[in-house]
Formats: C-alpha cells, sequence, structure tokens
C-alpha cells in the first residue's frame, strides 16, 4: 500500500477534486491544496498515525497520482 501509482485511495482523491470545484475552488487553489495536502501527509503520519489505515510514506508515484487523480476530479465538475 502507498507504493502503487494508483491504489485503493485514488478514488477518494478524485471526489476530493471534484468536492473543491463544487465548493468553488479555482484550478489553481485545488492545485496548491492538493500538493499542500501531500506535503502535509507524511507529517501526519508520522505523528498521528492512527489517523490512517496504512501510515506507511507514499511512493512519489503515488503522491504524484493522488495530486492528478484531485485533478482530474476538479476537471470532471467544471
Amino acid at each position: 500500500m502507498n507504493e502503487d501509482v494508483i491504489d485503493r485511495f485514488t478514488l477518494a482523491h478524485v471526489v476530493v477534486g471534484y468536492a473543491l470545484a463544487e465548493w468553488g475552488l479555482s484550478w489553481e487553489q485545488t492545485l496548491l491544496a492538493s500538493i499542500a495536502w501531500e506535503l502535509l501527509e507524511p507529517v501526519l503520519k508520522e505523528s498521528r498515525p492512527e489517523m490512517f489505515p496504512h501510515p506507511t510514506p507514499d511512493s512519489l508515484a503515488n503522491k504524484a497520482a493522488d495530486v492528478a487523480a484531485t485533478m482530474i476530479g476538479w476537471s470532471l465538475k467544471r
């Protein structure tokens, strides 16, 4: 888990992107929020692993796919 480019959480990122578009965030704001989450996530996994079903670190490819999935979700709403 968290090593594959696409995993069981990819769809969740698409849904988040769609929701952010629904709430009126711009493409740029959504991109920044998605990148910010990917930067914050390892810190939270380290300090609060109980918050995550799989607190292992994400691969760089997985992080990139998560950002892309979020932006695809945003694009589906627009």
